[in-house]
């Protein structure tokens, strides 16, 4: 069943729920409605649930085909991280994340990213309320000894929230990938800190 508020219709469109962790499966959602010509509209609200009240999910309308009743809709939020050099002249976060500039928008007074991870590449959904953020070893690697800028940000296709905006400080992020050290190279071993002294 599918509901945009008075307008409710149907669709065979078999669909899977998925389980954590989620991915970007539910960013664009695509299903075909059994009747034609409703006033579905982009950026409508949008609720699908099982006939039987087994499962539901609430989203947004992408696009809807009037004469074929194609749907495509975003079921949750999309996140986008990204991490970006802090140049030494910038008294805060840089141009692009000054209040008076849009958020990432890669200007010619700010750097472009240097790390970015989305849903699908870099970061998923892993229980309720819990975003996993895993950046691959060879993007790590392109930061050295400083402090970047990080920020998170999220939206449902209709309203975009920032989670985080900070400083992340890399002790040094050029590494050499522990699949390519052969036996015979000296393994690092890491000894605890030492307790402080009072």
């Amino acid at each position: 069943m599918i509901s945009d508020g008075d307008i409710l219709t149907t669709s065979a469109t078999a669909i899977t729920v998925p389980g954590y962790p989620v991915t970007n499966q539910l960013m664009s959602l695509t299903l075909t409605t059994n009747d034609l010509n409703l006033g579905i509209d982009g950026g409508d609200p949008i609720l699908i649930y099982d006939a039987g009240g087994g499962a539901s999910m609430i989203g947004y309308v992408l696009s809807y085909t009037p004469t074929n009743g194609a749907l495509t809709v975003q079921i949750g939020y999309a996140f986008q991280l990204e991490i970006r050099r802090i140049e030494q002249h910038q008294q805060n976060f840089g141009w692009d994340y000054s209040m008076w500039f849009d958020w990432g928008s890669g200007s010619s007074l700010g750097d472009q990213p240097l790390v970015q991870a989305m849903l699908g590449t870099g970061l998923s959904i892993i229980d309720m309320g819990y975003l996993q953020i895993n950046i691959p070893a060879l993007m790590m690697q392109n930061l050295h000894n400083r402090s970047y800028m990080i920020a998170l940000a999220m939206t449902d296709s209709i309203n975009t929230r920032q989670v985080f905006i900070g400083r992340l400080p890399i002790l040094y992020g050029g590494l050499t990938p522990l699949f390519s050290l052969s036996p015979s190279q000296p393994q690092i071993q890491f000894s605890p800190l030492p307790a402080p002294t009072p």
